[in-house]
């Protein structure tokens, strides 16, 4: 672990020889006493090489030696999100760690992600639009569009707008 730890602060080609040199170590030590931190870190390193299956592969098996190890959990969501994109998963990850006996130090934000999440895949229902009653009614069209009456002076009856002639045009 303290190798990873060493390996994650250098740069450059030395960060890869030193992630090689965790890679082997924790290796050995799986070999000889699994330990759901020894896989955690296995993980985090595979990350760091961008072989997520690995990855997962290795927090998985974390969770296997003991169940709900929360590093493990808590890795295991966040490469679900933000490399497999599988937001299920991820929800499911973060609502599980955040179940934890004891509350997390970081679980406000995780709290945060976790109901961001979830808003994105089961959003509210949509409010029903307001409807225009007046729409919904049935009213006779009389009512609404009277027609023209028949008995006014020809002053004050309705008249016909001059035709628009489309072929004249302003110069």
């Amino acid at each position: 672990l303290a190798q990873y730890q060493i390996a994650v602060q250098a740069t450059g080609a030395e960060r890869n020889r030193q992630l090689d040199t965790a890679r082997r170590t924790l290796d050995a030590v799986i070999n000889q006493a699994p330990s759901p931190e020894a896989w955690n870190a296995l993980g985090l390193i595979h990350v760091q090489r961008n072989r997520i299956r690995e990855a997962v592969s290795s927090f998985n098996s974390a969770l296997q030696l003991q169940p709900g190890y929360p590093p493990a959990q808590l890795n295991l969501a966040i490469v679900s999100q933000q490399f497999l994109n599988d937001r299920r998963a991820a929800l499911r990850g973060y609502q599980e760690y955040l179940a934890a006996r004891v509350r997390p130090p970081n679980a406000a934000a995780v709290d945060e992600i976790a109901r961001q999440l979830d808003l994105e895949l089961n959003p509210p229902p949509a409010k029903p639009a307001a409807t225009n009653l007046a729409s919904t009614l049935p009213v006779a069209p009389e009512i609404l569009r009277p027609s023209a009456p028949t008995n006014l002076p020809s002053r004050l009856a309705p008249t016909n707008p001059p035709p628009v002639n489309p072929e004249s045009s302003v110069a």
